[in-house]
């Protein structure tokens, strides 16, 4: 649902006929669904291993053997296939313009720009921000999982829900 939010977007957003559907079909909650059952399948996997003496090893490699590969081929694909069309009218399609600097690809930092820039960067990148997210969503919760008290979890996660209805 994620990528077919992005890429029907700018779908939408050339036939205006076509707009009322993705609003419909989509309403955005693929992202939002995507975040809340990855924060939960996560939780409990980082919950259940939290004791584990490879914690961080078994974690962080199975994380890296999942999302890698196939994050990691999108972005050399779009470096190969970007000169191959610059110039031409693909290569001024959406799927190359209103580039980012594509560094922050790598690390995993592209959620800052976009919204610096307040873009989404070119169509070809541009569902990597939630990717992004759940790297550093990845970074910071198995730390705290890891060191916090079990008792003080659902408070921990009622304060954050909170937060976030609130902001």
């Amino acid at each position: 649902m994620v990528m077919a939010y992005h890429f029907c977007a700018h779908i939408a957003v050339e036939n205006s006929k076509l707009g009322w559907l993705h609003e419909l079909v989509f309403l955005r909650s693929g992202v939002d669904l995507f975040f809340v059952l990855s924060g939960f399948l996560i939780g409990g996997i980082l919950l259940d291993q939290r004791s584990s003496t490879q914690f961080y090893g078994t974690f962080y490699g199975r994380r890296l053997a999942r999302l890698a590969p196939v994050y990691y081929l999108t972005i050399i694909g779009y470096v190969i296939a970007e000169p191959q069309f610059a110039g031409t009218r693909f290569g001024q399609s959406e799927l190359f313009i209103n580039k980012l600097p594509l560094w922050y690809y790598w690390v995993h930092l592209q959620n800052i720009p976009m919204v610096m820039y307040g873009t989404f960067g070119s169509v070809w990148l541009a569902a990597a921000w939630s990717l992004a997210v759940e790297e550093q969503f990845y970074l910071v919760m198995p730390a705290i999982i890891r060191r916090i008290d079990v008792r003080r979890i659902p408070k921990g996660v009622f304060a954050v829900v909170a937060f976030a209805i609130v902001a």
